[in-house]
């Protein structure tokens, strides 16, 4: 079975650049498996919005034998100050949901997203392909890594780094596409950005053929009086001038979100249709179904769709295995020589519990085992004493640390602590 990996709207495709649909601002509204060359600025930013409602479940439907058929599903999980912090994705098969994959995602100091790492489900989550992200001042990113996961070595590798600069305005102006070959960085791609006033206007495409960067291609993009944009044009470079390639054209409802996205491509000396897809909202103007069809010659035909369900934040607890029998806590905090942390949990999920700490790039530094010998008759609580050192013995620098509770493979709770000098 053919994987379709499911990619936070953030910037954190395989590809580095992919689309933003107009007013779904926060990266948890929107995710995609494919690829869509568009910047906005939001793509650059690693912060999260608190909203009213976020995302609880998303369900992806293949059209099969002239019907909708079950192919994926997307679950969410939130901590308690509401950051996405583990999306699990399941496959439909023999007419149950199976695990997929799943992304954890981890935090810096300032709630940008500092590390995600996917883990596949073979009888158990093994690690597969990881990101790191680095920001400046002011929260624009400028660099993402990303590695693989080698099983024989049992080692992550560098795939791909990319660097990005920005203007005064905070707006990106380039990006450098770098591929890990022997050893050493290579270039591969170099993508520059140009504006009308903080519009992106044009993206122009180069690639690197050993010795200098040569012209690939480049999007062109209009926008309406609202500042929406409405058509996108892909046009390559060959033979010394402009040839077109792709068109875009992006339609909008009455408040401005996106209603449809009309992707043609030029042949000879003609535009033909090639797929569409259209866009529907709830009240709240969040998303709630996306679908995708293809062109046949002479009429749209279904592809699949995302069916898109949210939640309301100020009912939920943080995270949907979280509930008032589950505690977690360290003290003091921040700390300098030692901490603290204290638990308790219900009886009958005591079962391989224990708490592993993070560092802030989403790295295990600790793993603390929870001897079940411990419980008491109706709960297990406890408490462990963490040095501020690493499964080895060995000092951790002081930062911000992320301790999990973990029961039967799950996350429970998530907390922050934060070791001094």
């Amino acid at each position: 079975m053919k994987r379709k990996f499911l990619i936070l709207l953030f910037g954190i495709s395989f590809g580095l650049i992919i689309a933003i649909p107009a007013k779904i601002k926060s990266f948890t509204d929107f995710i995609i498996s494919d690829v869509r060359p568009q910047i906005t600025n939001e793509f650059f930013q690693g912060t999260t919005e608190i909203r009213e409602e976020r995302m609880s479940e998303l369900y992806m439907y293949d059209w099969i034998d002239e019907s909708w058929r079950n192919y994926l599903k997307a679950v969410f999980h939130y901590d308690e100050e509401d950051n996405l912090y583990i999306l699990t994705v399941y496959h439909w098969d023999n007419n149950n949901w199976f695990y997929d994959h799943k992304q954890l995602l981890f935090y810096d100091e300032n709630n940008n997203i500092s590390n995600i790492r996917i883990e596949l489900w073979n009888s158990g989550w093994v690690p597969y392909y990881q990101f790191f992200f680095e920001y400046d001042e002011n929260n624009n990113k400028t660099e993402q890594l990303e590695q693989e996961y080698e099983m024989m070595s049992g080692s992550w590798t560098n795939t791909v780094l990319y660097t990005l600069d920005y203007n005064e305005d905070n707006l990106a102006v380039q990006t450098l596409e770098q591929n890990w070959f022997d050893g050493d960085w290579q270039n591969n791609e170099r993508q520059s950005f140009s504006y009308e006033d903080t519009n992106l206007i044009q993206t122009l495409v180069e690639n690197w053929n050993g010795e200098n960067w040569i012209i690939s291609f480049r999007y062109s993009y209009s926008y309406d009086e609202n500042d929406n944009m409405i058509e996108r044009l892909k046009e390559n470079y060959l033979n010394e001038e402009w040839q077109n390639a792709e068109l875009l054209l992006d339609s909008y409802d009455e408040n401005n979100n996106l209603s449809t996205e009309l992707i043609q491509y030029w042949f000879i000396d003609e535009w033909f249709n090639l797929d569409l897809n259209s866009y529907t909202y709830n009240q709240e103007n969040d998303i709630s179904e996306l679908l995708y069809q293809s062109w046949n010659d002479e009429s749209w035909e279904n592809d699949y769709k995302w069916i898109y369900f949210y939640e309301d934040v100020s009912s939920v607890e943080p995270d949907e295995f979280v509930t008032h029998d589950f505690s977690l806590s360290n003290f003091p905090n921040p700390f300098k020589n030692s901490t603290v942390i204290s638990f308790n949990i219900p009886d009958k999920q005591n079962n391989r519990t224990r708490i592993e700490i993070y560092n802030v790039r989403g790295e295990k530094i600790r793993s603390f085992p929870i001897s079940t010998d411990l419980k008491s008759s109706t709960k297990l609580k406890s408490k462990i004493i963490w040095n501020g050192t690493n499964n080895s013995g060995k000092k951790v620098a002081a930062g911000i640390y992320l301790y999990r509770l973990i029961i039967d493979e799950k996350t429970t709770i998530n907390k922050k602590c934060v070791l001094l000098n």
